[in-house]
């Protein structure tokens, strides 16, 4: 599959290396043109233990490549995820991100038999995704014939420090969406993960995604908490405790210590 990402931060560069180590052809797209050249050298723009003798490898097999062409990324892939956005930048400036992201993809987005598949992977405040990145793809199309676009959220559960090993071998792999589709081109990407799959709704999975990383997760625990504001954002309760309980056996909660010696995970050669 070729998967293009959009933002090469550390969630993006992680999920380009390791989609690319899994055997799929990935374009990384970036603003940051030092970025973009250090991906092409070989070089990783961010630390991460691992990930730069990874990178280096998937660059010199030709599955991973790096640019600041976006309209270029999308013609050439079958899926965007959207990873945009920089910790500790302001939620305004993510929301922004995502809008211009959105526009960028939606105006390339070619006409054809298939949709083409967005998938937003970073965390957001529950209502993102259909509030601000599925208005700017169809702003971005402008009701050009021929071209469709399907999103989903499909956030991801890895910590700095061990991300490679939480990637191939996470607790679950989650995708929110109401098109069944994009959930299982998703699940396509991960042939080489065994995990739970969890098909929920977008709002369920944003929710899921927000408390496993709110400083006060262990307080979405509760039933009638968690219940009233899902109810409150026309997500599943019993869906979002699933994914946090699955987070917390897996040992990727609260309470889980962080490696941060790195070692090959047997789960994708």
């Amino acid at each position: 599959m070729n998967i293009a990402v959009f933002g090469l931060g550390h969630v993006g560069c992680v999920s380009a290396v390791c989609f690319a180590r899994a055997g799929h052809r990935v374009t990384g797209v970036d603003l940051n043109e030092t970025k973009v050249s250090l991906v092409n050298a070989g070089r990783s723009p961010i630390l991460e233990p691992g990930l730069g003798e990874l990178l280096a490898r998937v660059v010199a097999s030709g599955r991973l490549s790096a640019t600041s062409d976006a309209a270029a990324a999308v013609r050439e892939s079958h899926v965007a995820l959207v990873c945009v956005g920089a910790a500790g930048a302001g939620y305004g400036r993510l929301v922004e991100a995502i809008d211009r992201v959105g526009r960028q993809i939606g105006a390339a987005i070619p006409a054809g038999n298939e949709p083409y598949t967005v998938v937003l992977r970073r965390a957001v405040l529950p209502g993102t995704t259909e509030r601000v990145l599925l208005p700017a793809l169809l702003a971005g199309l402008n009701g050009r014939p021929g071209a469709r676009v399907r999103v989903a959220m499909h956030p991801e559960f890895t910590r700095k420090g061990s991300s490679i090993d939480d990637f191939h071998a996470p607790a679950m792999i989650v995708v929110g969406t109401d098109d069944p589709g994009a959930a299982a081109l998703v699940r396509s990407m991960y042939s080489g993960v065994k995990a739970p799959f969890v098909h929920t709704t977008t709002p369920t999975a944003e929710l899921a995604k927000y408390a496993s990383e709110s400083p006060q997760g262990p307080m979405f625990d509760g039933v009638a908490g968690l219940s009233a504001l899902a109810d409150s954002l026309g997500a599943d309760a019993d869906d979002a405790r699933r994914i946090l309980a699955l987070n917390q056996e897996g040992g990727y909660g609260w309470t889980r210590p962080r490696r941060m010696a790195y070692r090959t995970s047997p789960a994708v050669s």
